[in-house]
């Protein structure tokens, strides 16, 4: 069946999460509340929360419809899922506007750190995302009244508008938001006073290098807040509504429009804007003496937490970069000597190390049960090098320990809400205490033990976006707060003598850090920095204190000496329970229908068809799923005009139980190049009728697949055979086919394919007159792939690969292995089957070689060339990094023994984007058979990847 790739691609890429099946626990049951404008899903536990979360949407609606003067026609869907203990938003137009939210709530250290109401932040920014690009207008209306939702203008847009404009108003239209936020404002002032501002050319891309993926967020915010301030809010609103109407990729001509001038002049009219504001907030920062420190690491990124060891001689501290899996590390405090001790693919930055200098204790999140990514702690042991986990599925984290090494205080979470609570050290969880409940909605972070293990400081969040230090007895009594105001006081920590809780705020405007004196009940600043100061930690001797400072290279450590004589007393604002920010009035709540059941029909009805053709004849397919991913369903009918028949694909996938069921019927020509023995090709029927079960096993760090089926297919001549060749077969070919898929591959932000780790699949088929077949065949396929950092330098790889194949009984041309050409080498998300009968062996032409056995393998070395990340100006098209490799090839597919051809050569890679969210990887090589048929060849290739 033919189609137009580059028609479907954006559905097909959409759909790869559906086939995946299982990332929605099937056991969890789940309702329905409905309101004029929602329909919120949510499962057991979060009727409350799904109450709240619809009120919210129905006043952002009320505000947002407004100001763009667009709603949709539709209800907009919001699902929360409390299964990851992670802040979660996202939004999708596709098959349905939908938003799926997670209500944990982020981390103050976080960049989402400044919130009043979690939800309501969320679910602004996120909605903003639906009807901005649900938009229509213009052709763009008819065509969806025709098609149905198969295009969206303003989801063609560059990520950093689409972002930008929802972090403006998740800013407009909150109290809070990124677009206020000091650690923002942070980013972009010393991007400016270090003159390492991004290009505008570098927004219209997945930019890698720091400050990573803020990049989008951090300048669309920015520049958005600009043109609102001086040309009007409205003018934002005009830009959506021109392109939603208009030709996708020239906003140029949108922006011109709304403001007669190109995105190069309001470029640098915002730089201008932005250099003027810094140079001032500089020249006020100056106004006092600027803190001296010296750095122990200087590789920028994300480097945080430092943590001394008992002794002094040491710190522990974590990293975060586009290099590798995040880590903790230790060093000698003179910098020298770091090391890495923990990899982990997600754990959080708050740990802390034992008394008697043997163990580091953090938290780190991992499956649960196989549908839940939820946060444990976990010990390392220094000499030992074991790590063992305290906990499981208890969702825990911040963990510190007691001076006595027999206790530790952490953070629980659930359904957005935390308590604070005690545990032994090897059991924290059994016979834990809790300290602080959830029942005020209060967030609980960082909290940390005294040295002499009598109090307990940490900070704490509480409902209108108070985030501040509070100190208490080790049992919980006697609380009480250093601030209380909307300043954000986090991370804090002791002194060596106990006198001071020390932490770090952005009472300024700059992120500095503080000092409260428990005898003088006086609040002292004792930095004074151009960027920021996090995480103080004063070393056991009270000389020195580690602190992390920000420049536009990301976060370091830095050591700075202990002098209170040049610390400065600030006033500490009244404390008052009265939030600085009131409500003028009560909003008036929005109607609820009353919770009901899940249903996924209407969700999962089609939402759109779309035509394709080719040379050969016209077609149209549609794809549905519902908003939980329950069900999925794809529908292909093509009428070939050359044979004057049709050709159709229904496949369906159910989700609601553990493993997942696919079904579904194919009925197409399949055409062979060259198969028959005068080299001309070979077409026959094929009609399948198929179903089996999927079982993911799902791990943080690696990927298991199992997938058992029945297939009944039959095979029958559509071309004509020429005089003197004996046809392929005919006849049912009915089968059990059986499959195991494993993959542990590691890749990172610079990373130029897999780095690290393994991907191995089995696939096997049985066919049988027993199953009703005409033949007797057995099939079998192991793929092997091995990837091997090498040291030399940063993202130099080995990759290995061994592919086998062995098929027995009854032989059938058009089922045998065949080898030869660019064929099946390598994909990132797909994996050979026994569907597969060409492979690749570069330098030979295509089914070179054909046998019933088949061993073929491959060793490449492959290097980084260039990390461009630049693009031509605002054109939707992004250059990310030149690559290469030389590979040897050897392989042969055979009968009775083989004999094995070898080739050698290399290829040139581009990873780019186009049209602003199309990855592609451009190829060019040059092979050279060495043996028998071998050829000298050049070839190109073409790779979509994926979607943003």
């Amino acid at each position: 069946m033919k189609k137009n790739i580059w028609l479907i691609i954006l559905f097909l890429s959409l759909a790869q999460a559906a086939w995946a099946g299982n990332w929605i626990d099937p056991k969890l049951k789940w309702q329905m509340i409905e309101s004029e404008h929602f329909i919120v899903c949510f499962h057991e536990g979060e009727l409350e929360i799904a109450k709240k979360a619809c009120q919210i949407a129905e006043k952002v609606h009320m505000k947002l419809s407004s100001l763009l003067a667009y709603e949709p026609k539709e209800k907009t869907y919001l699902v929360i899922i409390d299964s990851i203990d992670e802040s979660i938003g996202a939004a999708t137009p596709w098959p349905n506007n939908a938003i799926y939210i997670s209500p944990t709530q982020p981390h103050p250290y976080s960049c989402l750190g400044r919130y009043e109401d979690w939800l309501e932040l969320v679910i602004t920014h996120e909605y903003t995302h639906v009807l901005y690009i649900d938009m229509a207008r213009g052709p763009t209306r008819i065509w969806k009244a025709i098609l149905g939702r198969t295009i969206f203008p303003n989801y063609l847009q560059p990520l950093w508008l689409i972002e930008g404009y929802a972090t403006f108003e998740e800013t407009n239209l909150t109290n809070a938001g990124r677009g206020r936020d000091p650690l923002w404002d942070m980013f972009l002032r010393m991007a400016f006073i270090d003159d390492k501002l991004n290009s505008i050319d570098q927004l219209y891309g997945d930019y890698t290098p720091w400050p990573g993926w803020i990049t989008h967020y951090l300048y669309g915010v920015s520049i958005c807040q600009y043109v609102a301030e001086k040309y009007g809010e409205e003018k934002l609103t005009e830009i959506a509504k021109y392109y939603a109407g208009g030709i996708p990729y020239f906003l140029n001509t949108a922006v011109d429009d709304a403001l007669s001038k190109n995105w190069y002049e309001i470029w640098e009219e915002w730089k201008e804007y932005m250099r003027v504001k810094y140079i001032q907030q500089v020249q006020e920062i100056k106004k006092k003496e600027i803190t001296q420190s010296t750095p122990i690491t200087t590789r920028g990124y994300g480097i945080t937490s430092p943590v001394w060891s008992p002794s002094g001689n040491l710190i522990a501290y974590c990293e975060n970069n586009a290099d590798a899996y995040p880590s903790i590390r230790i060093m000698n405090k003179d910098g020298s000597d770091d090391r890495c001790i923990v990899k982990q693919k997600w754990f959080s930055d708050i740990f802390d190390w034992s008394k008697d200098g043997k163990t580091i204790v953090f938290s780190g999140a991992n499956f649960y049960k196989n549908f839940y990514i939820y946060s444990d702690l976990y010990m390392y042991e220094l000499d030992t090098k074991k790590k063992t986990k305290l906990s499981d599925g208890a969702r825990l984290r911040d963990p510190n320990i007691s001076a006595d090494g027999k206790e530790i205080v952490f953070v629980s979470n659930k359904l957005g809400q935390n308590e604070l609570m005690i545990g032994g050290i090897d059991t924290p969880i059994k016979g834990a205490k809790v300290l602080l409940s959830a029942e005020d909605s209060s967030q609980y972070h960082a909290p940390c033990f005294s040295h002499d293990g009598t109090k307990i400081a940490v900070s704490i969040w509480k409902s209108g976006g108070f985030q501040d230090v509070y100190v208490m007895n080790k049992d919980g009594s006697n609380m009480f707060s250093i601030t209380y105001d909307k300043a954000m006081d986090v991370l804090p920590s002791w002194s060596a003598d106990d006198n001071y809780v020390l932490f770090c705020s952005d009472r300024t405007g700059v992120y500095n850090l503080y000092a409260y004196s428990l005898e003088e009940k006086k609040l002292y600043q004792i930095t004074n920095v151009l960027g920021g100061a996090f995480y103080p930690k004063m070393s056991p001797d009270g000389t020195t204190i580690a602190f992390v400072n920000y420049s536009s290279n990301g976060f370091d450590i830095h050591l700075m000496d202990v002098n209170k004589n040049k610390w400065w007393e600030v006033k500490i604002p009244e404390i008052s329970a009265t939030p600085t920010t009131t409500p003028t009035s009560k909003p008036s709540l929005a109607k609820l229908h009353p919770p009901e059941n899940y249903n996924p029909i209407p969700s999962a009805l089609p939402k759109f068809w779309l035509p394709y053709w080719d040379s050969s004849g016209y077609g149209a397919f549609t794809i549905g799923q519902d908003v939980l991913f329950k069900h999925y369903y794809q529908i292909d009918v093509y009428y070939d005009t050359d044979d004057k028949d049709i050709e159709y694909w229904v496949e369906y996938t159910n989700d609601e139980l553990y493993p997942a069921i696919f079904i579904g019927v194919l009925d197409e020509d399949k055409t062979y190049d060259e198969l028959l023995t005068n080299k001309s090709d070979y077409t026959e029927r094929q009609r399948y009728y198929y179903f089996g079960a999927l079982f993911p096993i799902n791990k943080i760090d690696e990927y298991q697949r199992i997938a058992v089926g029945y297939l009944y297919k039959r095979l029958t001549h559509e071309s004509k055979i020429p005089p003197n060749v004996t046809p392929p077969q005919e006849g049912k070919v009915n089968s059990i086919m059986a499959s195991w898929y494993f993959s542990n591959t590691k890749k990172y932000g610079f990373s130029i394919s897999p780095t690290e780790g393994r991907n191995i699949s089995i696939s096997s088929e049985w066919v049988d007159k027993k199953l009703g077949a005409d033949f007797h065949i057995t099939k079998s396929i192991i793929d092997y792939w091995e990837y091997i950092c090498l040291r030399i330098k940063k993202h130099h790889i080995l990759a290995m690969r061994l592919t086998a194949g062995l098929s027995g009984g009854d032989k059938l041309i058009q089922r045998a292995f065949q080898l030869g050409g660019s064929g099946y080498r390598e994909h990132d998300y797909y994996y050979p089957s026994i569907w597969d009968i060409n492979f690749g062996l570069r330098g030979y032409s295509e089914r070179a070689f054909i046998g019933s056995k088949l061993l073929v393998g491959s060793l490449e070395y492959r290097f980084p060339i260039k990390y461009i990340e630049r693009g031509p100006g605002t054109l939707p098209i992004y250059f990310k990094r030149l690559h290469g490799l030389v590979f040897f090839d050897i392989g042969d597919a055979y009968d009775s023994s083989p004999s094995f051809k070898k080739a050698v050569g290399a290829e040139l890679k581009l990873d780019m984007q186009s049209f602003y969210c199309f990855p592609l990887e451009m190829l060019a090589g040059f092979a050279k058979g060495l043996d028998e048929k071998g050829e000298k060849v050049s070839y190109l290739g073409i790779k979509v990847t994926w979607l943003y």
